[in-house]
């Protein structure tokens, strides 16, 4: 993003993210200690649902080649404040909860061979992650081979902007197989 357009989406959506990881680290502070694959639930109220999703996406903007961003359609969506219009056929994006400890970014497209346990064939996985405390988020750039890690954000961009919402949340909490070199996608089995 240019600098005008990069403070621009930094007003419209940082806000709502930075006070919900801030709400969700001091619910974690509170709850007993979370061990790998556990659900933690909370609820939350006055939720910026589109703006939350939209610096998610915004995150992953510049790590993300531009015409991957365009593929996606990202660029319209997230200079638009107003657009929630975006191909999600083409894409998923997922959430999940990360160790206080954990502080790890992604950089550009990854490919992940994955062997399928049903039909004994590889898959290749195209992804990228971003990870810091109290989230991580994977995003899926080949959604035909699914990742099941954590819980979708994309019902978060049917909301609108501006709009104040009540969500029930059930975030799983995923701790990596090696913390000193982490690997994409390489969570503990469950």
């Amino acid at each position: 993003l240019c600098a005008s357009c990069n403070n621009n989406t930094g007003q419209w959506y940082a806000p709502a993210y930075n006070l919900m990881a801030k709400a969700t680290a001091w619910n974690l502070q509170k709850a007993p200690k979370l061990q790998h694959g556990d659900i933690f639930a909370f609820t939350t109220k006055e939720f910026s649902a589109l703006e939350f999703v939209k610096q998610v996406i915004t995150m992953f903007c510049s790590m993300l080649p531009y015409s991957e961003v365009k593929r996606l359609g990202f660029d319209k969506l997230i200079l638009d404040k107003l657009n929630n219009n975006v191909d999600t056929s083409l894409f998923d994006l997922r959430m999940y909860l990360a160790p206080s400890e954990s502080v790890r970014l992604s950089i550009g497209p990854f490919v992940v061979l994955n062997l399928d346990k049903q039909t004994n064939e590889i898959e290749n996985v195209s992804a990228t992650e971003i990870e810091a405390y109290p989230f991580g988020f994977i995003l899926n750039l080949n959604p035909a081979n699914e990742i099941t890690y954590g819980a979708s954000l994309l019902p978060l961009l049917d909301a609108e902007y501006g709009k104040k919402y009540s969500m029930e949340w059930r975030l799983q909490y995923l701790e990596r197989i090696n913390t000193e070199l982490p690997l994409p996608l390489q969570f503990k089995p469950i």
